[in-house]
């Protein structure tokens, strides 16, 4: 985090309570690049573990599920690469699009740092 940027959590509060101001600069290169319609998500530390991909979650544009929460998607019934981005097509057709892979990290670090 940037010197003097920090979170408050107020009584009562909730996971769905937080927004980002600002997206990793993967997941804004990521969504410019692929503007599907059928794109469910953006994952941010993608792991494939067939038939399943995992990941950290963001711009879930039926904002089921809170920003940065790690999920488990549906099985994977097509992968296929565009824009230089592996999208992956799951069995209810909706489409995630991987814009950052968990073994490009090297030596790991907070996601908020991930460039």
């Amino acid at each position: 985090m940037v010197a003097g940027m920090y979170w408050i959590k107020t009584y009562g509060a909730k996971l769905c309570d937080l927004r980002f101001h600002r997206y990793p600069t993967v997941i804004d290169k990521a969504r410019e690049a692929i503007t599907d319609p059928d794109v469910v998500g953006y994952l941010l530390c993608a792991l494939e573990r067939p038939p399943k991909i995992t990941g950290l979650l963001f711009c879930d544009p039926a904002k089921k599920y809170p920003e940065g929460l790690p999920i488990h998607a549906l099985p994977v019934i097509n992968r296929c690469r565009r824009a230089g981005y592996d999208l992956f097509t799951i069995i209810d057709g909706g489409i995630f699009v991987v814009a950052h892979w968990l073994h490009e990290n090297g030596a790991l670090d907070r996601f908020d740092r991930v460039h």
